[in-house]
């Protein structure tokens, strides 16, 4: 901006020392340069917003008017024809751009020191926050540990005691019994087990079942047995007892041959 109101001041030196040089063109030049002055301020306007920088502001802004002032007086006064004037205007401009120059020194200095102050804050800010994300993600490491060690003791600790229960009654094992905490508890686990509790009680059944059916069965066993070793003493009596038929009617046959021969012997004789 300083920079600016020194071509400002420097056009007007052209304007004013070189009559040979276009009146029009240079009053254009000189207008262009208060505007891009004028554009300049309405941004720093809406972007300064340190107190310390808005009071030195408010002072460049006032010097810089007042060397505008001085330039177009001087402008007036060559239109005029008082190059005297004119001159005075010049040297009155020159002299209030030095306190535009100091004004514009401070400014700046203002603004590297609230920057300066502004980025010490976010550095400020930059440590705590890391801090806090530090300290978070031990909170956050903390409370994933816990919650695996009670998720582990919620439902893997009971998992293998099922796991065990199943290995012992494999092993034939079949006294046992589950704890009441697990048939009580209303999530999976729980379903499990009451599961797993019937499926024993059934299976205890189905064993108790198949002894007395093996029971029965060696009982019907040794009775069948019992029944053929009868069975076979009563054959072998039918069998003596046809082979004393068959001696005995072999004996009557020949008894019977026997006394017909006898018979014919006694006709013969009797003849």
């Amino acid at each position: 901006l300083t920079n600016t109101v020194s071509d400002l001041i420097a056009s007007y030196n052209s304007r004013f020392r070189n009559t040979d040089i276009s009146e029009e063109g240079e009053d254009q030049k000189i207008q262009a340069t208060k505007d891009s002055m004028k554009q300049t301020m309405e941004f720093l306007d809406s972007h300064i917003v340190n107190k310390e920088s808005q009071a030195s502001y408010i002072g460049l802004k006032n010097t810089i008017a007042d060397v505008v002032t001085e330039v177009d007086n001087g402008l007036r006064a060559l239109s005029e024809g008082g190059v005297k004037d004119a001159s005075v205007h010049y040297e009155a401009a020159n002299k209030k751009y030095l306190f535009v120059k100091e004004n514009g020194n401070k400014l700046i200095f203002y603004e590297l020191s609230y920057a300066e102050s502004i980025q010490g804050k976010i550095d400020s800010i930059y440590q705590v926050s890391t801090i806090i994300g530090v300290f978070l993600l031990l909170v956050a490491i903390g409370g994933s540990t816990i919650y695996a060690f009670r998720f582990a003791n919620k439902v893997a600790l009971p998992l293998r005691k099922l796991t065990k229960t199943a290995e012992q009654v494999a092993s034939g094992d079949m006294e046992l019994t589950l704890s009441q905490e697990l048939l009580d508890r209303t999530d999976e686990i729980g379903r499990l087990a009451r599961s797993y509790k019937v499926m024993l009680m059934k299976l205890a059944s189905n064993i108790s079942e198949l002894d007395a059916s093996n029971k029965n069965l060696k009982k019907v066993s040794g009775d069948m047995t019992a029944k053929n070793a009868e069975l076979e003493k009563l054959n072998e009596y039918m069998v003596n007892r046809e082979l004393k038929m068959i001696e005995l009617k072999k004996e009557i046959r020949a008894c019977a041959e026997s006394g017909h021969h006898d018979q014919k012997k006694v006709s013969t004789l009797n003849s």
